[in-house]
């Protein structure tokens, strides 16, 4: 069992590449005005941030539905149950180990393909009246643990989410929870060497998700807010490193996202579409 690994990322590789290709600029929190400014969405250094803060929404609704598939159990080594998360089996993974103890459900998961590796570390825990029980049955909470890793030989992705679903015994779930990600990658051309690490780290409250007849439990946020902290270093050569610290909020409306992030005096606000909710 290989369990006791600190774990790094999973598979939002799709959505990396393409950040890799839009990420220019660099951050600086030196603004010196005394009122607030409101920014370009086209400001490249804007640009730079909502690209890491989109994929995060991303993995933030999407780790919701793993969370989800993990409702009505999980499998084992012998693929009994099969979660979306876990597809296309046990069978298929280099390295795939479940265990039970002390409330605690755990899958882990290896793989190594051509130029990049990926590993899994899920933890579940089903809790009737405040008490953990081994079976999902009559459940009314769920924590999910979600530990994460994606690595190349030039990019790094590490993350971790911690959500807690509550109310399952009701028409509408409620989640609360953290999810932080760290983000490095390095560029190197003819003449120089560019790096960049962006670390988000987010809290999350009054979520809340609908029981429909259609799908049961869906993971698209009928309301809920995160905070959010996202730093990002840029450094050139042997240039001192250049650091900026943003600060944001995400409000989740049926689906739809309101986004303001703040550095220094200067708020940038964006809204956009995440999810559907079925009917």
């Amino acid at each position: 069992m290989r369990l006791q690994k600190r774990i790094l990322v999973s598979g939002l590789t799709v959505a990396v590449g393409v950040v890799a290709l839009i990420l220019t600029g660099c951050g600086s929190d030196d603004k010196s005005t005394s009122s607030t400014n409101y920014g370009s969405l086209t400001d490249p250094e804007f640009v730079v941030v909502q690209s890491q803060v989109d994929m995060f929404v991303d993995s933030t609704v999407n780790f919701l539905k793993n969370g989800l598939n993990t409702v009505y159990g999980i499998s084992d080594e012998n693929g009994t149950i099969l979660p979306a998360q876990y597809a296309p089996g046990p069978e298929d993974n280099d390295i795939f180990d479940t265990s039970y103890a002390n409330g605690w459900h755990r899958v882990f998961i290896g793989n190594q393909y051509e130029g990049y590796g990926t590993t899994v570390l899920d933890s579940i825990q089903y809790i009737k009246n405040g008490a953990y029980q081994e079976s999902w049955a009559n459940r009314d909470q769920l924590v999910y643990k979600h530990y994460w890793t994606w690595i190349s030989e030039t990019d790094t992705i590490m993350g971790n989410a911690d959500y807690t679903f509550s109310g399952f015994n009701t028409a509408q779930a409620t989640v609360t929870g953290t999810n932080q990600m760290e983000y490095c990658w390095q560029v190197v051309t003819g003449d120089s060497t560019v790096s960049r690490t962006f670390v988000i780290e987010a809290t999350m409250s009054g979520f809340t998700l609908a029981k429909t007849m259609s799908v049961g439990w869906d993971h698209c946020p009928l309301s809920g807010s995160v905070s959010v902290t996202l730093t990002m270093t840029y450094q050139k050569n042997s240039a001192d490193p250049v650091e900026s610290t943003w600060t944001g909020n995400l409000a989740f409306n049926d689906g739809s996202l309101s986004a303001a992030f703040r550095l220094g005096n200067t708020v940038w606000q964006y809204q956009n579409q995440v999810c559907v909710n079925p009917q």
